[in-house]
Order: structure tokens, then sequence, then C-alpha cells
């Protein structure tokens, strides 16, 4: 068994033995157990090819620095961390002047951004890398359409985030506290927890895959998709913030998706001190199929209670127009309720 192990992960591409880390209790622990008995012996070379399986295509972490940097990566999946200082630039580890090629496996590049990032900051010479992540204390805003090789970029901190990429690109944003946009792109996927932001997906350049939004706290913010194939909508906290897929003003064929549609629409939970209000319209143009579900209230606990005049949030129009493809329109929208003051009970 331990001739197995070593064999095994010998061959193992990104392996490295280290007799107090990880690799050194899984060597113990596959032949703690062994005896004689076949089965033992069995069940221990099943646990080394499981933990070997998980250690294959682990690359190398490579940290750039603050001069040149000439960096070549492993046969695995390596990581390329650097860093943008845009108040002190001879901080920065990232410079658009470093080299970086991430040889063979699927490559990340790490970018943190004390400022605002932007597309000229990413290095000219970097190839084979197919993840760009990127953080920044302010906006960010990258085009990867132009770099060969990217499946993946990612905004996951900003306070506005802009990116474009190229049809064969992943695109991801989360953690940005404004306005999200996103062009081109093949999955798209926007997941947005700050109250109000608008998010404009499409606009210029659609889509060559999925769309898939979830935004927690919608509240005024305009959700626009144009383009994409299956587009999914998940929308809670809404007040008068509107959603518009496919139907922009001056809108082709082209802006409108080609799989099936889903929304789902939820409105902020009753507020007493709250005015008469009605939710942001609902417009859907296009799609294979076309599933909207509407509810004006997340809660209304609190209506229960209100002695102080009873405040009315209506639903808006939702509006489908299909398409010569459109097999099934599905709309659902809350019953209305009656609306009736609490009153003070009497002893």
């Amino acid at each position: 068994v331990g001739l197995d192990f070593a064999t095994d992960a010998g061959n193992t591409p990104g392996f490295t033995f280290d007799l107090n880390g990880a690799s050194g209790s899984a060597a113990t622990s596959a032949i703690s157990g062994v005896t004689e008995d076949a089965s033992t012996v069995i069940a221990a070379q099943a646990a080394t090819d499981a933990y070997l399986n998980g250690v294959a295509g682990v690359g190398e972490t490579l940290t750039l620095t603050t001069g040149l940097d000439d960096l070549t990566g492993t046969a695995s999946d390596d990581t390329f961390k650097g860093s943008i200082d845009k108040t002190t630039v001879a901080n920065s580890t990232l410079s658009p002047l470093d080299e970086i090629d991430g040889g063979a496996g699927t490559d990340t590049l790490e970018v943190a951004v004390l400022g605002a990032l932007a597309t000229a900051d990413i290095p000219t010479a970097l190839t084979n890398v197919e993840n760009i992540t990127a953080r920044a204390t302010t906006t960010v805003t990258v085009d990867s359409s132009a770099i060969a090789g990217v499946t993946s970029l990612a905004s996951t901190q900003s306070t506005a985030s802009t990116l474009t990429g190229a049809a064969t690109t992943d695109v991801s944003v989360s953690g940005a506290t404004g306005a999200i946009i996103v062009e081109g792109g093949k999955d798209v996927t926007v997941t947005d927890a700050a109250a109000g932001n608008n998010i404009t997906i499409g606009d210029t350049t659609v889509n060559n895959g999925t769309v898939t939004v979830t935004d927690t706290d919608q509240g005024t913010g305009a959700i626009a998709i144009d383009g994409g194939t299956d587009v999914t909508v998940t929308a809670s906290e809404a007040t008068t913030g509107t959603i518009t897929i496919g139907d922009k003003t001056g809108a082709t064929a082209a802006d409108q998706p080609s799989g099936a549609v889903v929304v789902n629409s939820t409105g902020a939970a009753y507020d007493p001190a709250g005015a008469a209000a009605q939710t942001g319209t609902i417009d859907v143009a296009g799609g294979s199929s076309v599933t909207v579900n509407q509810t004006a209230y997340s809660s209304t606990d609190d209506a229960a209670t209100d002695t102080t005049g009873v405040t009315v949030r209506t639903q808006a129009d939702v509006n489908v127009t299909a398409s010569d493809d459109t097999t099934s329109v599905t709309l659902s929208q809350e019953d209305q309720i009656a609306a009736v003051d609490a009153v003070d009970a009497v002893d």
C-alpha cells in the first residue's frame, strides 16, 4: 500500500509531499488500517486514489512583485496574484508590462486594486490564463474580449462594474455597490445585494449564452437585459424598479432572448410609514417560453397592526410580446387583498 501511494503520488501532476501536512497525513492514513485482509488493502488503495484525484490539477500560487515580472505557470491549475495601488504606484505588484504565461491547466489571474481598475492595467503579455478575477475599492472597468483564451471574467467587489467579454467568456459580477453593466460574454451571472442598483446586460453587445440575475434588494433599480438564451431574473424587495427583457426602445429580434424566460419579482415588505405606490412594470419580448410570477409584498406582517391608515401597493402591468418562437406564456400575480385599517382592541 505504501508503494502504491508513492507510485501514484509521483505520477500526479501538482503533487508535493509534506510529512507534516495533508499529504503526510494521507500517506499515514493509507497504511494505518491495513492488515492481511485483502479488503483493507483495497480500501486503502481506494482512499489513496480519492485523495490524489483531489490533488491532481492543483498548481502553484505565484505572487507578483513590485518589479517587472516574467512568470510561467506549471502544467496544473496555477493562480497568479497581483495588486495595484493607485495612490502609491510604487507599491503595485501588477504592471501592464509584466509577462505572464499560465502554461497548461486552467489558470487564474487575481487582481486586487486600491482605486479603480481599467483594462489598461491588465498586462498586455497575458497568455494561457483562462480566468481573470478582480476586486477594487472603486470601479472595475475591464474589457477582456481582446485577450486570447480568457474563458471567465469576474468582478467580486467594486463601487460599480462594467465588464465586456468575448462570446466564449463567462462573465460574472457580485459585490458591487453601484451600477452594473455587462456587454457581450457567454453565460452572464449577476448577483446584487445593494439597494436600488441599476443592472444593464447586453445593451450594446448581446451575450452568447444564459443570463442569470439575482437581486435581493431591487428597490428602485432598473434591470434591463437584451439577448441571451435562457434568461432568469429573481428580484426581491422591489418598489418602483422595472424589469425589461428584450424590449428596450429600438429593440430588434437580436435583442430578444431565444430560450426560456423566467421572472420572479417580489415587492418589499409592508411599511406602515410608506406611501401608496405602484410597483415597476415588467416587460418581456421574445423567448421560447415566458413565465412571470409577481408578488406585491415579501411580508404583510406589519399591516395587521397598522392603525395609521393602510398603505396600498398596486402591482404594475406585466407586458409580454411573443415572438414567432414563443410557445407558452404563464403569468401569475398575487390576488388583490381588501385594505382595512387595524383597530385597537377594546376591553
